[in-house]
């Protein structure tokens, strides 16, 4: 017994010495089984998870840095669990993502996904977050001890669709001569489309429609609002679908060209319009 206690510390010096990671690993493994023998502070478990983590930063190419990250997701995870400290909960879903990105084929990396939607599921209760990393499970790794209990919530769960309440307030425009912006706070992410149309007869104005949903209209099913000068002629805002809102800006000139693109946290849609030249339409 003494012998086989002496081969193990030599094999164990002996891979530490050509593998920095695995000593630190043994390091912090022996700081954990000690401190799960006495009452311990937030402060000691953190700080333990981040000795864990440092082990990858220092070597990642070790063969203990997927194990090491495994350590630190689920040790952040133990933390928020006892003291519910929000920042646990992201740095333990960080490692978590890290261990399965650079090591998947680690036998660790379908239990850190699995870790990863669950925290979802359990702790955030965001459950179309907790769906793509059950899903990716079935994707990377089929025959995984995790895909059974992926495939049952793949199956079970169910997403709300949630209607984003929308108020004419949260819409903001600009409008000069030669430029003008709109500024749409949804505060929740929306799916949105938007298309330019002509001028017509019977003296239509050209126009760019922005359509959000899924977004319910609060306080009145229309909105208009004129402009006397600038690129811009008149706002309107109306109930378009059940589940569709559409925004109309009516044009004064043809000559223009225009972008729409987002911002998140939060989130707003944006819609820059130039003109080709600058005209006089104050």
């Amino acid at each position: 017994m003494r012998l086989a206690k002496r081969i193990a510390v030599v094999l164990i010096f002996l891979i530490g010495a050509g593998d920095p990671g695995a000593g630190l690993y043994e390091r912090a493994r022996k700081e954990f089984y000690a401190l799960r023998k006495k009452k311990f502070a937030r402060t000691q478990l953190v700080s333990l998870a981040e000795k864990f983590a440092h082990v990858q930063d220092v070597a990642p190419s070790s063969y203990r840095a997927d194990d090491a990250l495994y350590m630190a997701g689920t040790l952040y995870l133990e933390a928020f669990d006892r003291w519910g400290n929000e920042n646990d909960l992201k740095k333990g879903i960080k490692y978590l993502e890290k261990l399965w990105t650079f090591y998947p084929r680690s036998r660790y990396a379908d239990d850190a996904l699995f870790l990863c939607a669950e925290s979802y599921r359990v702790r955030l209760h965001q459950v179309e977050k907790a769906l793509r990393y059950y899903r990716k499970i079935l994707e990377k790794y089929p025959s995984g001890d995790q895909a059974p209990r992926a495939r049952y919530w793949v199956d079970h769960l169910k997403v709300k669709k949630r209607t984003v309440g929308f108020r004419t307030s949260a819409v903001t425009l600009w409008s000069y001569s030669d430029y003008a912006r709109m500024v749409v706070k949804t505060g929740e992410r929306v799916k949105y489309f938007y298309n330019r149309l002509p001028g017509g007869p019977g003296g239509a104005l050209s126009r760019i429609y922005i359509d959000v949903e899924p977004a319910e209209l609060k306080g009145a099913s229309r909105f208009e609002k004129s402009l006397k000068k600038g690129l811009v002629a008149r706002l309107r805002i109306a109930q378009f679908t059940e589940k569709r809102v559409r925004l109309v800006l009516d044009l004064r000139s043809e000559n223009v060209s225009f972008r729409v693109f987002h911002f998140d946290e939060p989130f707003r849609i944006v819609v820059d319009i130039f003109a080709e030249e600058e005209v006089d339409i104050a």
